[in-house]
């Protein structure tokens, strides 16, 4: 049994009519009694009679009802919400605490105004805790900084920040310093697996130097009291310090001989963009299945899975049915929404990209 034959029976027990059904359906006449008889064969039972030129439902017909009724609409609303995902459901959204501090409440609040379908599952937390969560299957994307060390985890860029050295305002350090000089004060860093840590110890390999923390801490702002109370220095990102800086409480100062910018990027899992292409050639896949041998059995069998639903090319597949038509084969001719939706909405602080500025 198929919902084939769930649909006709359907039709069969609402109009009492094979020919009338038969229409419904777009079907041969003879289709629709066909399936009604294997229907009866399959369970045994007597669904229809016909008495003189009327037909008659059975008692059985009136129990399979209640049924059939139920597992259409359940099918139905199955294949609603499986090739409409990009319109519905949950997006687990990840972002290290630079960008959630900064930039995040804005950015959800753009992109559920535009998709009002999709709920927004936010966490925070340090890159390496967002590349686990990414490999585990427990985010769908994650805005980081830096380089992603997993090979599994591709990234989009799409702008970019640097870290920033502050000092108490009475330090000694002049305006411009260079690393070695840095490194004669007490350094406060972010923790371990952070993208900022990750940074400031890239850079620091690079000069052949080394340093035992003084302070590590996951609050930003913790650090930043610490450097204002005299504890040492810090590198830190520029947009989380500026406002300390503009208030006097710490002093920004120049590095010379390194380059502390960094990358921001759309990463997510390398096989996600293939999970939310996959409901389309699975629905691409029963579109093409082959027809059964013979002229008059595939125009038969096409009228049925039209009738049935099967034939019908929902108007979000459309994009992607239509390569057949242009010659791109089973290739998507359209991108990804969930990624490429969220892409258009990360706005960018003004020293960054034209492209974006329209979301600020």
């Amino acid at each position: 049994m198929t919902i084939r034959h769930i649909r006709v029976f359907l039709a069969v027990y609402r109009t009492l009519s094979m020919t009338r059904a038969a229409e419904e359906l777009h079907m041969v006449q003879p289709a629709v009694t066909r399936s009604i008889q294997e229907l009866e064969r399959y369970y045994g039972v007597k669904l229809f009679e016909r008495l003189g030129r009327r037909l008659y439902a059975t008692d059985c017909a009136r129990e399979l009802y209640g049924y059939a009724s139920h597992i259409d609409d359940t099918f139905g609303e199955m294949e609603k919400r499986l090739l409409n995902r990009d319109a519905s459901g949950v997006l687990r959204v990840g972002a290290t605490r630079t960008i959630g501090n900064c930039d995040l409440a804005r950015i959800v609040s753009r992109f559920q105004a535009e998709n009002p379908g999709l709920r927004v599952r936010v966490r925070i937390d340090n890159g390496a805790e967002l590349e686990r969560a990414l490999l585990g299957d427990e985010l769908d994307m994650a805005l980081m900084e830096g380089a992603q060390a997993a090979p599994e985890l591709a990234a989009q860029p799409y702008g970019g920040d640097r870290l920033t050295l502050i000092a108490p305002p009475d330090c000694a350090l002049g305006d411009s310093v260079r690393l070695e000089e840095v490194l004669k004060y007490p350094l406060l860093m972010r923790e371990e697996g952070s993208a900022s840590r990750a940074v400031a110890e890239r850079v620091l390999e690079a000069h052949g130097l080394a340093v035992e923390p003084a302070w590590e801490s996951a609050s930003t702002q913790a650090l930043v009291h610490a450097v204002a109370a005299g504890l040492g220095v810090a590198l830190l990102p520029d947009r989380l310090v500026r406002g300390a800086a503009e208030q006097g409480r710490v002093r920004i100062c120049a590095i010379e001989d390194a380059e502390l910018k960094r990358t921001y990027s759309i990463v997510h899992h390398n096989a996600r963009r293939a999970e939310v292409h996959g409901a389309v050639p699975r629905a691409r896949g029963r579109l093409n299945r082959r027809a059964p041998e013979g002229p008059g059995d595939r125009r038969r069998a096409g009228r049925g899975r039209m009738a049935a639903g099967e034939g019908r090319v929902p108007a979000e597949l459309k994009p992607y049915t239509a390569a057949r038509a242009t010659g791109t084969g089973n290739r998507p001719v359209a991108p990804a929404p969930n990624l490429s939706a969220c892409q258009n909405l990360f706005g960018r602080p003004r020293y960054m990209d034209e492209p974006f500025k329209q979301y600020l």
